[in-house]
């Protein structure tokens, strides 16, 4: 437990919380950590649910299938991040996505319950916490809007467009190296891989964008945000 505390310490869900409230918050609550061998299944959709995911190290795929049986990745999560936050307070009581190992990655889970603290000692660190979870998900909720704006685009250059020029939002820098490979940022955008390689190579005879594997580099991003 001593190991990762620096890692839990330096995520959303603690921020602000300090050495001895951390220690407070896990000493009266579970937290189980697991390691996964890349490709392995971390959780099913439908399992019951009753713990909060978080990544300690690696990266992990949130996945659905639609109902001809087809994989749509909805998100893919780096170290820090968590999954399974809307799941565990809904009515259902049940994981709403299929979670898989995109590498060797180590997470671990933490119960519910914590943040429900009555402990006066407790109170500062539950209200921070609680404050944290509440912007989590609603940064969460927001990403998801997004998400259903990718899909509405019926272009598959647009779809691209629009996932390029938000990765660039988030770092200003018109080299971006993603996380994820070409078959899973088809899934993601729900396009073929087809459809995608030839769109890209599209786009880069245009003179919009360069790529070689993981790197993509904006090439006219005024060009690219009109399409």
């Amino acid at each position: 437990m001593e190991n990762i505390k620096p890692i839990l310490l330096n995520t959303k869900l603690f921020k602000n919380v300090l050495p001895e409230e951390l220690d407070l918050l896990l000493d009266s609550h579970n937290i189980t950590c697991s390691h996964y061998k890349k490709n392995s299944f971390v959780v099913h959709a439908g399992d019951k649910i009753n713990t909060i995911g978080l990544v300690l190290k690696g990266h992990i795929l949130v996945t659905k299938e639609n109902i001809l049986g087809e994989r749509i990745i909805m998100s893919v999560l780096e170290k820090g991040s968590l999954f399974g936050e809307i799941g565990a307070f809904s009515d259902r009581g049940v994981w709403p996505a299929t979670v898989i190992a995109q590498d060797d990655a180590s997470v671990c889970f933490i119960n519910k319950t914590i943040f429900f603290g009555g402990c006066v000692k407790n109170c500062t660190s539950h209200q921070k916490i609680i404050f944290n979870m509440l912007n989590i998900i609603s940064n969460k909720a927001m990403f998801l809007n997004r998400k259903v704006e990718y899909l509405s685009f019926k272009g598959v250059r647009s779809k691209i467009a629009a996932f390029l020029l938000d990765e660039y939002s988030k770092t200003n820098r018109l080299t971006l190296s993603l996380t994820i490979n070409r078959n899973e940022l088809a899934e993601f955008l729900n396009v073929t891989r087809p459809s995608l390689s030839r769109e890209l190579s599209h786009m880069k005879a245009d003179g919009l964008i360069d790529y070689h594997k993981y790197t993509v580099k904006i090439l006219d991003l005024e060009g690219l945000s009109v399409l």
